[in-house]
């Protein structure tokens, strides 16, 4: 029989409660899901207001003819992307995040004490690939970027320096295994026992 179809309640993303980077992926193309997620870390606090979306909209680009009427539009389907900003400006996140390195050595005599420890950026660009999943506030659903490009450096947001990473999805389509992006949905977070 033909009709319309009533709409069922709406099943929305709200808001985050966990922001987990996943461990770097040799290869892609005979993995699943499961296999890329086995370990990860929460990125801890993420700055109140920093997660913003910034992939590009889909949008298409009309060719038109003399009269200025559509002849066809070629559609482009956006990329998919976030920002957010890590609280935690720890030496360990500068090696993770930065490519930051331990200095071995600060010399004898230094004003900061005998006891100080360093971690220093280097020359490498701080772009780390890894997937990486944005858990919404009931932790029942993730946005999941199974590759994604991760780009951070500092920030400071009032007198809080931060950690601000900028996050771009790359294809990653393995039929019928992963996509460049996905929604996980009805998920039960497993965390490390020894959290």
């Amino acid at each position: 029989m033909a009709g319309i179809t009533k709409a069922t309640p709406t099943s929305e993303f709200n808001g985050q409660s966990y922001m987990i980077v996943f461990d770097e992926v040799e290869d892609y193309a005979n993995k699943t899901v499961g296999d890329i997620t086995k370990q990860g870390f929460d990125v801890g606090q993420v700055y109140q207001g920093s997660t913003t979306w910034n992939g590009e909209d889909p949008s298409f680009e009309d060719e038109l003819d003399e009269q200025g009427d559509i002849i066809v539009s070629n559609p482009t389907k956006g990329t998919f992307g976030f920002d957010f900003e890590m609280a935690d400006f720890s030496s360990a996140k500068f090696k993770e995040f930065l490519k930051g390195a331990d200095i071995t050595s600060l010399g004898t005599g230094s004003a900061f004490g005998a006891n100080a420890t360093a971690t220093a950026t280097t020359e490498e660009m701080p772009v780390i690939t890894r997937p990486i999943a944005l858990v919404n506030d009931t932790a029942k659903k993730a946005l999941f970027l199974p590759k994604a490009r991760i780009l951070t450096g500092p920030n400071m947001e009032n007198k809080l320096f931060v950690l601000k990473s900028v996050v771009k999805a790359q294809d990653c389509n393995v039929e019928g295994k992963l996509g460049t992006m996905m929604l996980i949905d009805k998920i039960e977070l497993t965390f490390d026992s020894g959290a």
